[in-house]
Formats: structure tokens, sequence, C-alpha cells
């Protein structure tokens, strides 16, 4: 299209008429001699040179368009029907015209036509005006690349279009505008049809140098000046301000509007995501639809999109049409009954990134909009279902008035429902300062003697909700709520010390609980806290602050010099739930942390748990040789407390002398001194106990070194132990059990589908599978002696033999604990 604005030059010098009479031409086919009116083309053109035949014809056709007249020719003879073309003529060094030739077949093998002249330049003048003024057009970018589309030359439009001067697009090669939106497919399909049809138009999108990405009409052309020679020509016209002109327009599984994925792009993309399978993880669709004002709604689109590329939660994002987006996110969770909390939080951070990347508007349009939820796995096992489920839910909106956050599974819509009541209520409790303080007891291990109390937190009673402490603090951790939490509960704590000091002594100390699982600055936190201190208590070195472990390691880099101006004042620093995060030592030996708290799971059943017993023995003896004292929380019974103290902690903290209580109920001081002697009482009488023969169990079932692996699976089998003797002439030469043979067990050993290798495994003798180190004793120990054999951490069962190291039988570490406890009462 030339400009309309076109201003020229001496432009009487350009023929542009309609009256220019039409040349009468004929050709011979035969002869190959073409015959024209040369006096009306001599008058007209001033070109005296005669054309005698095609070839000579053809030579004044500029290269890119003699092919195409030739095929002209040749399909007029093949088709017998009418046929024209256009190009240009080359008259001269600068004389050119041009004409518009019209071909018929006639009879005796003869071709007749006409010549319609359309446009004269008699000059290189004019044709540079021209030239100029279609370059610099101020409606099209208009740019040409050579054959590696690295670009030769733009005009001032395509300049403004990208937002960078000219000079620094010379020489780029076109691919760097690719937004990484339309496929390899599309790329190919566009090229072939440039290189087959020689040109191409379409929508595209394109990405700016500033890295934005907009949406082009892009026409491409290709040239062939001279044979061997490509170039390309490009007309582009931005369509970012027209965005009404895209809507629901798709090309090569785009939509051009949004720049989203269409539906089927959408399931083929969520499909192969799904196949992406992580431990403890799940996938979850959204289908979102806004509630847009009518004004600035193509915008509004546009800019919702954009915000979705980059939310880091959005792993597959599509345009359904109409207003409706989708999206799929990935939630975590490190157990089942978390899952719930896990994709009610990924929605959450999901929606705040979105609010962060999108303007207020959008925002404000998808809380007022509706939102379908569907859970992979749960309500649906394919990706199809998933979409289709979560549009259902979208639209049907089970959530009911007031929700605009639907989900199409009935029992995860109502938990994620409980969990936003929790929220609130939590929210309202903390805000509101509505939190109570119960106390919990620490007590000497040795002589039960109360040494502090740990200040735990308590909200008020909700009615109708099914909830419990932890899952409240973790909701509180949730909606980074946990700083201003643990400064409740800390300034209440701290006014009450004094009078805990006076109702049990003054050198009573406190517990306070603080998170670093918080969004703030954990630095600022520790001193915050450590101001509180100050403020409220003259006795700062009889209060422990207690660190959860994870929360350190996730902080530690952030707060070492707020820990160390709370030890500069005397507080006490305790690391909490030691062994349930990442398990390191590594920071005990910086003289950080004055307590470590061992874990409830660690402690639950230790009597009969040999791994929990080395654990905490560990755990208990490098603490003692770096300086740190131990306290085990959560023990229950005397059997736990029994072996805590044999490993020598120092406190025990549980509900065998308190659950937490508020102030005004707790017990006295000699409270816990007279149950924790009650419990103890054995002490008075330990040295009447004797031997423990009796607790020699002597009707084991024993296995010889020649037995085999299929024995031992029988033995395994239909009794309930899980260590057998070893005995050659009557002595214990090792031990095996149930260890030994999971690891030359294969899951079809035994079965139908058992192969002859596997079949050969259930022959192995014995005294290749038994483990020949183990503990043995006489039996005439005595009781007396337990807590020097534990002491020295003599590994269990323990193997008794007699003076001529006969065996007589084995005592397992439950055997002991209930023997000694029996004694207690």
């Amino acid at each position: 299209m030339v400009n309309s604005n076109l201003a020229v030059e001496n432009s009487e010098n350009i023929h542009i008429q309609d009256t220019f009479p039409l040349i009468k031409w004929s050709l011979d086919i035969a002869t190959q001699q073409f015959h024209y009116d040369q006096g009306i083309f001599n008058s007209l053109f001033q070109f005296n040179q005669p054309i005698h035949t095609v070839a000579d014809l053809m030579a004044l056709i500029t290269y890119e368009k003699r092919e195409k007249a030739q095929q002209v020719f040749r399909e007029v003879l093949i088709t017998n029907s009418p046929q024209n073309f256009t190009c240009c003529l080359m008259l001269s060094n600068e004389e050119f015209v041009y004409v518009e030739f019209n071909l018929n077949l006639s009879k005796n093998n003869i071709i007749t036509g006409t010549m319609q002249p359309l446009m004269m330049f008699a000059n290189h003048m004019e044709i540079a005006n021209i030239f100029q003024s279609l370059f610099e057009n101020d409606h099209h970018g208009i740019l040409i690349t050579n054959s590696e589309s690295k670009i030769l030359a733009c005009n001032a439009y395509f300049e403004r279009q990208m937002g960078v001067n000219r000079g620094e697009l010379i020489g780029k090669n076109t691919r760097s505008f690719n937004a990484g939106r339309h496929s390899k497919e599309f790329y190919q399909d566009m090229w072939a049809n440039i290189n087959e049809l020689g040109h191409w138009t379409g929508v595209i999108l394109n990405r700016h140098p500033d890295g934005e990405i907009y949406p082009h009409e892009l026409t491409i052309h290709k040239i062939s000046p001279v044979k061997g020679t490509v170039f390309y020509l490009g007309l582009t016209v931005d369509l970012s301000k027209q965005l009404s002109r895209l809507m629901d327009t798709e090309l090569g599984g785009i939509d051009l509007l949004t720049k989203q994925p269409t539906k089927e792009k959408f399931l083929e993309d969520l499909t192969i995501f799904s196949q992406k399978t992580g431990h403890h993880s799940g996938k979850i669709v959204l289908v979102v639809k806004p509630s847009f004002a009518s004004e600035n709604y193509h915008k509004n689109l546009v800019s919702l999109s954009d915000s979705l590329f980059h939310v880091r939660l959005c792993q597959v994002t599509g345009y359904m049409g109409e207003g409706i987006f989708a999206i799929c996110a990935e939630y975590h969770f490190k157990q089942n009954s978390e899952q719930s909390r896990a994709i009610r939080s990924a929605l959450r951070y999901m929606f705040q990134d979105i609010k962060f990347h999108a303007t207020k508007d959008v925002h404000d349009a998808i809380m007022k909009g509706r939102v379908g939820v569907s859970v992979l796995g749960l309500d649906n096992q394919s990706p199809q279902e998933l979409l289709s489920n979560a549009t259902e839910a979208m639209i049907e909106g089970h959530a009911g008035e007031g929700r605009h956050v639907n989900f199409y599974f009935r029992a995860i819509h109502q938990e994620i429902a409980r969990k936003k009541q929790l929220e609130t209520f939590v929210s309202q409790a903390i805000n509101e300062q509505q939190l109570a303080v119960h106390y919990q007891p620490i007590v000497n291990s040795s002589t039960g003697e109360l040494v502090k109390f740990e200040a735990l937190c308590r909200f008020p009673s909700i009615v109708d909700i099914d909830s419990n402490i932890e899952e409240m603090i973790t909701i509180a951790e949730d909606l980074d709520l946990i700083a201003a939490l643990d400064n409740c509960i800390s300034a209440k704590a701290l006014t009450d010390l004094q009078e805990l000091q006076g109702i049990f002594g003054d050198d009573i100390g406190i517990t306070i609980n603080c998170s670093l699982n918080t969004k703030q600055d954990t630095s600022e936190v520790l001193a915050k806290l450590n101001q509180l201190i100050l403020t409220n208590t003259q006795t700062p070195n009889l209060v422990t602050i207690e660190l959860t472990e994870s929360a350190y390691f996730d902080s530690q880099s952030k707060q070492s010099n707020a820990i160390a101006e709370l030890h500069n004042v005397g507080v006490n620093i305790a690391i909490d739930d030691f062994g349930t995060g990442y398990s390191s030592f590594i920071y005990l030996t910086g003289g950080v942390f004055d307590i470590l708290k061992i874990d409830k799971a660690f402690v639950t059943d230790i009597y009969q748990d040999n791994n929990k017993y080395n654990i905490v023995k560990m755990i208990t003896e490098l603490s003692h040789t770096l300086g740190v004292k131990v306290i085990a929380e959560g023990v229950e019974n005397k059997e736990e407390l029994f072996v805590l103290q044999a490993l020598k902690v120092d406190y025990i903290q549980g509900y065998i002398f308190s659950k937490p209580k508020a102030l005004p109920d707790l017990n006295s001081a000699m409270y816990f001194v007279e149950k924790f002697n009650h419990i103890m009482s054995f002490n008075e009488n330990k040295n009447q106990l004797g031997s423990f023969t009796t607790l020699i169990k002597k009707d084991l079932y024993t296995l010889a070194p020649t037995d085999h692996l299929v024995t031992l699976h029988q033995y395994i089998t239909l009794n309930s132990t899980h260590v057998i003797p070893v005995l050659l002439r009557n002595k214990c030469v090792g031990l095996v059990g149930r260890a030994e043979l999971n690891l030359h067990l294969s899951p079809t050993m035994g079965t139908d589908t058992e192969t002859t290798k596997e079949s050969k495994i259930w022959n192995k003798p014995i005294n290749q599978l038994m483990n020949v180190e183990f503990t043995q004793l006489l039996n005439t120990t005595v009781v007396n002696d337990l807590s020097v054999l534990i002491k020295d951490n003599k590994q269990f069962p323990w193997v008794i033999v007699d003076d001529k190291d006969s065996y007589v039988g084995m005592v397992f570490r439950s055997d002991i604990v209930n023997y000694l406890l029996e004694h207690n009462t």
C-alpha cells in the first residue's frame, strides 16, 4: 500500500494513468517468435531495441518474476485457459515500466494476448522517492533481512515498535524476537509457506528488547533480486493498541490476545506435567473467571495473563476463551493428613503472588469472580477430568454464597472451609490478644526438684470446629502471625514470672517459645524479644528461649548477632524438637545453645525401641561433652522415666508430672518432689533384688550354623521374636533375626513368580547370615549391676551363659525395664 501522503519531487515524471493503450502481441510456440505492435511500444517507452523472441522478452523481466512468467506461459499451454501476471520490464539503465500481461491460447499453437502498461518510471530519482515514501511510512513497520534472518535495514516505525534505536537492531537476528509462546511446529509451517509460496501473513507474538511481549500483525515476503540471492521483507503492525481485534483469536495453539496456550494446548501441557510425580506432592487445576468490568476489559485480560507468567506456583497455564483462565499448580506436604493444609497454602501464596504482579483492578476482579478447583487423584484420574471437574466446580459454585473458591471434591471443600474458619478464629484471637498462658513444669531428673516452667499458648474455646493447639499454631505460622503470637505469650509469661517465683521460689525460671518460621527479619524478632525480657524482668538469667531446630537452620545466617546479644544479658537459648528437623550436630559446637530438648517422638516407648534408646543416648552424651544440658519432653510413664534417668538426661517434662495448667491451678513445688520420690522409691530396696535369673527366656527357638535361610524364615514367621540364637555344641556363636532375613528376601520369593536363582537363596546357611558380635553375660549377674551395664551400652539382647560358657537363655531390654518397675510399686 502506498502512503496517501506521498511527497515526491518531480512527480510529473511518474506516469500513472488509465489511458495507456493496450499493446497486442502473439507468440508462435513452434518458432518462439514474438510479435507485437512495435510502433506503439516504442512511442510509449522510447525503446528502440526490437523484441524478436520470447527469450528477448524474458531478458527484460526482473529475475524474481522471470520464473513466474515462464510458469504462466506453460500453464496456458497445459490448461488452455486464460492467464495473467504482472512484472517490471527493465527498458534501460534508468527506465522501467510496470505492466500486466494477459494470455490466451489460440489455434495453431499460437499464444495471443495484451500488454497493459500500468506505471512507468523514467529515472532513479523517481524510484528513490517512491521507495522512501513507502519505506518510511507511518502505519507499518518494515524490515529487510538477509537469508540468515539478520536485519539489514528497518524503518523508523519498526524502530518505535521495538523501543530501541536502529543501530541496535541492525545485524540482530529476528529469532531474538521469539517470545517462546509459539510451538516449533508453528515456525516450521510458517517458513514452509514462505519458501514454497514466497510469503506468509498472520499474527505473531514478539518479545521486545525490554522483555515485554506484544502481538504483531506480520507479513513476510521472500525476495530474490538475482539468482542465488535471497532477502526477506517484513511488514508489521503493532496490535497492542487494538486488542479487540485479537479477542478469542488463535494461532498455532496460542491465544493471541492473552498469549496463553489454548484449551487443546493446555491439555497437552497438562498431560505432560501430570506425569511428573514427586514424593508427597500433588497437583491441582484452577479454572478462574474474573469479574472484569466492560471498561478496559481486554487490557485487564492481558494484565492477568502477563502476571500468570511470573507466578512461581503456576506450572501450566492456558486461556479457555470467554474470559476464563486455567492454571495447574503443584503443592507439597509431609503427611497425608496435611494435604488440605498444603492445598490451601498453595492457593493463598498463588493469589498473593498474582496480587503482587497484577494490578489492583485485576486482583479485585479475581476475588469477585469465580474459581473452581479440582485435585488430581481425589476426584479424577486424568488431565481431561481435572480440567472438566474444575470447570464444573467453577460453574456450580459448591461453596455457596459469599465464597469464590469452589472445590469439586466435597471432602476437600469442607476441610478447606474448616481451615478458613480456623484462620479467621486464630487471626482474631491473636490480633485481639485473647490468648491465655498455661504452664508445664520441668523437673530435675535426679531429684524431682522443680526447675522452671514452660509457657505454652492456649486459644479460647471454639464451638463446632474440631481442632487442637498444634493445628492452630501451624495456622498462625501459615498466616505469618506467629511472631505476634509469641510476643503476646512472652509478654504475659514474663509478667507472671514474679508471681511464679513468689509461689515456687526465687530461682524458678521460665521458658518461652520463639518461632523463626516467619517472613519477618529474624534478627529483628529476636531483638524485640530481648527488649521485652529486659523490660519485664530483673532476672534474665532465669529466662530460656526455645528455638525450633528447622527454623534455626532456615535463619541462622541472619540472627547470630541477635542471639549473641541475648546471651550477653544472661538469657539461655534452647533448641526445641531436636532430631525432627535437619538433625545436624554442627551448630552444637558453636556455643550457641545452652539446652537441647529431645522431641517426644524419641521418648515415647523408648524402653521398647533400641533405635530410640541409642539415639537419645548418643545425643545426651554428645551434649554433655559440649556442656549442653538435655531436656526430654513428652514423658508419660515410669518406664520412659527410668530409661531417661539411666541415660543421664538432665531434665524431664511431661504428663507423668503434670499437664500444662493455668497459673492458679498449678501444684506446689513439694508436690513434684513427692511424686518423683514415689515413682523412684525402688532406690530404697534395689540392693535386695538379687539376680535376674527369672528374666531369662529359656524357651526360645535356636538354630545351628548349618541350618538354612528357609528355617529362619519359618521361625520368624510363626513367632513374634525378632532375634534367634545360633548354637554350636551348646555355645552361642551368633545371633540372627528379622533384619538379616529381610536383607536376603526379595518380593517374589515364595510366590509363583519365584525364579530359579531366588529358590537357591532359601538354602543359604545361617553361618553366612548371623551377627557374631553380641553381649554375653553370666547368669549370676545381679540387678545392682544394671546401671553400669546400661551406662556401658551393653547391646541388647543379652545372651546369658553359665560359668562354662554354655548357653542358658536371653534377656531383652523390655524384660529389664519391666522387672525393675515391677519392684517399684
